[in-house]
């Protein structure tokens, strides 16, 4: 199965971190990866907004902002990170 992963962290170092997590489980399971990165909520929720189409995000437990009230919580699992 390919799958379809945002994450959302405004540290490029923890996106990087998970990025090689997710290569390597991948890599094991024999899946596919489309992996998006984005350094800001609002970056995300317009990607979002424009395509929609992500199976998982991990999201930085840490970015506050606008994530409550938001309709992508209903369609993709919601991972929070915490990478410190």
């Amino acid at each position: 199965m390919k799958y379809s992963i945002a994450i959302c962290d405004d540290a490029r170092k923890d996106r990087e971190l998970l990025r090689g997590f997710l290569g390597r489980w991948a890599g094991e399971r024999g899946h596919g990866l489309e992996i998006s990165e984005f350094s800001s909520a609002e970056s995300f929720l317009f990607s979002y907004a424009q395509e929609g189409n992500f199976h998982i995000l991990l999201l930085d437990i840490e970015m506050g902002a606008p994530w409550t009230a938001s309709p992508w919580r209903r369609s993709c699992a919601v991972i929070t990170t915490w990478c410190r």
